[in-house]
């Protein structure tokens, strides 16, 4: 696993446009899924970032489908989990091809109250 320090010293190189290899890496692509550009990670990991940071809700809050139709037919959620960082975020089915175009990833894990069943939403799904 790759250290929080080297990442960040990672990041700094890839925003100073350094091409030096960060100390203890063998390959830049060696820690990406599915080889996508370190650019790419790290902008990714930025866009995760600043969503996880102004997310409105933590862990345990209980929410509802902003939209009243969804929220008719599932009722109320409980928040499990909110991906932080880029290696937390799965995606749909956990694929760098699958990053949705508009940059609004599904960072939300949820469980239906009624049920329990789980689901993976935007920031902005819930209310």
């Amino acid at each position: 696993m790759v250290s929080t320090e080297t990442i960040s010293v990672f990041l700094k190189r890839i925003c100073t446009g350094s091409s030096k290899m960060v100390p203890g890496m063998r390959s830049s692509v060696a820690f990406l899924p599915n080889s996508i550009t370190n650019t790419e990670w790290a902008r990714r990991q930025a866009i995760l970032e600043k969503l996880a940071l102004e997310c409105p809700y933590i862990v345990g809050d209980v929410v509802r489908p902003s939209n009243a139709m969804d929220f008719e037919k599932d009722g109320f959620y409980t928040i499990t989990h909110i991906a932080e960082t880029y290696s937390d975020w799965k995606g749909p089915t956990g694929k760098d091809s699958n990053w949705p175009k508009n940059d609004n990833p599904m960072i939300v894990t949820a469980q239906r109250v009624k049920d329990g069943y789980v689901s993976i939403a935007t920031v902005n799904y819930f209310i």
